[in-house]
């Protein structure tokens, strides 16, 4: 800051010139008339000096301060693999589980979860439940062998039906049953082991959104498979430090789930960043992710972040690939209307001319209009989960991307997890999701994400 400096000048006072007469004490000499009488020269004043002014000194200006500068975004890594860790032996549970991994994974009604228990170490307990429309909830109590089904159960939108050959069975399997949304509910007296493995080629995992920040502690990318208490608090404390509070801890049931956890570095701050999926491919589990900047020309006011993300899925042994993902987004606007859909099955549709889409509005809503759509420049995106068993249920389109000459349209539904706490907020049975988007001649594909309530 340039302070002011005030300049007291001092200028010199010039004394003044006294003239004075000379005389003395004697009478005075007469001066004869004759005698011209010469004037007494008047004396020229010394002229006073004119004072050399004190020069004002040139302000020195203030240094304009450099900013500092914005740092480079941390280098993104290339594909990152976590190593997965031992699998047990197949009969250290007491039952050759193999064959029990091979059918649950052969199933195709098994998106809510598909899960298998081992049972005093000669039961196998098979639970199903998923969105095929017949009998979703499918439950076994096996013997040693699959060939061996002690007690069975199915459950859809019509009833169910439960029986087991000997009734000394059904207190068991009734509690195993109970214990897949009440985890407390374990059979007591019994041992009771989870058995993990992967969902069959090309399944997403369920993802639990765990926590998400733009300003990590933690400031160099890192791409981390979380499996044990230990190691969540280490990395929670890194991330979190510095903090004046720091966010609480994140819940997870090490017992039959992990986290998933992508750390940035330095990015921009209004750009994208997230896990998008977790899905199998050759016997293990590759997480895609995405980090990307903002536009060239968008508002934004910080110019640094350091973005992190952490997810929840089921415990697995595989090892995780981390990949980047860059989708081709292609806008779109959703349509609104009543939340609860009148049709029973689960639908994933096209609609591209005004006839079609007032034939299926009739369907699904039965009451109002269909909202208005310009079939000649849009079309329509349609999806519902059909009937659900219980108030529990949300669906969106989360993403419409261009891949491979074709649109991909990606649907996340929400639901309860075996660990979800309270009903689902604003939660219905029969959930729909339906979006206008610019008319395309591309094929569509739709993918379904499913994500838990905590």
């Amino acid at each position: 800051m340039t302070q002011r400096t005030s300049l007291y000048l001092a200028i010199p006072l010039a004394g003044a010139l006294l003239l004075t007469a000379c005389g003395g004490g004697s009478d005075p000499v007469p001066v004869n008339a004759a005698d011209p009488v010469a004037p007494t020269p008047t004396p020229t004043p010394t002229p006073t000096p004119t004072p050399t002014p004190t020069p004002t000194p040139t302000p020195t200006p203030t240094p304009t301060p450099t900013p500092d500068p914005t740092p480079d975004p941390t280098p993104e890594p290339a594909s990152v693999t976590v190593p997965g860790v031992a699998e047990p032996d197949p009969s250290a549970s007491g039952v050759f589980i193999t064959p029990f991994v091979q059918r649950a994974r052969e199933s195709t009604c098994g998106q809510y979860y598909n899960r298998l228990f081992v049972v005093g170490q000669k039961y196998v307990f098979a639970g199903q439940n998923g969105s095929c429309d017949a009998n979703p909830e499918h439950e076994v109590l096996f013997g040693a062998t699959p060939d061996i089904m002690l007690c069975t159960s199915y459950y859809g939108r019509l009833g169910g039906k439960e029986s087991c050959a000997d009734p000394k069975h059904s207190g068991l399997f009734n509690t195993l049953s109970g214990m897949q949304t009440s985890p407390e509910l374990l059979p007591a007296g019994i041992k009771t082991e989870e058995i993990f493995f992967l969902p069959k080629e090309g399944s997403r995992l369920a993802l639990t959104p765990l926590a998400q920040d733009n300003a990590s502690a933690i400031k160099t990318p890192r791409h981390l498979v979380i499996r044990d208490a230990a190691t969540l608090a280490a990395v929670w404390a890194e991330h979190t430090g510095g903090s004046a509070s720091p966010a609480a801890r994140p819940v997870v049931h090490f017992e039959n789930e992990m986290a998933i956890a992508v750390f940035g570095g330095s990015s921009s701050a209004c750009g994208e960043f997230g896990i998008r999926a977790v899905r199998v491919s050759a016997g293990k589990l590759v997480a895609e992710y995405e980090q990307r900047s903002a536009p060239p020309g968008s508002a934004c006011v910080l110019t640094v972040s350091t973005p992190m993300q952490m997810v929840m899925v089921d415990r697995s042994y595989a090892s995780v690939t981390f990949e980047k993902v860059a989708p081709l987004r292609v806008a779109f606007k959703p349509i609104d209307g009543y939340r609860k859909s009148q049709m029973h099955e689960r639908t994933q549709l096209v609609i591209k001319d005004a006839q079609g889409w007032a034939a299926l509005w009739k369907r699904h809503d039965g009451v109002t209009p269909p909202p208005d759509v310009d079939f000649g420049k849009h079309m329509v995106l349609f999806a519902t989960t059909g009937d659900r068993p219980v108030e529990a249920y949300k669906l969106a389109v989360s993403d419409v991307e261009r891949i491979g000459g074709k649109l991909r349209v990606s649907t996340v539904e929400k639901t309860m997890g075996r660990y979800s706490m309270g009903p689902a907020p604003a939660a219905i049975t029969n959930a729909w999701a339906a979006v206008a988007l610019e008319r395309s001649d591309e094929p569509v594909e739709f993918v379904e994400q499913l994500s838990y309530y905590r």
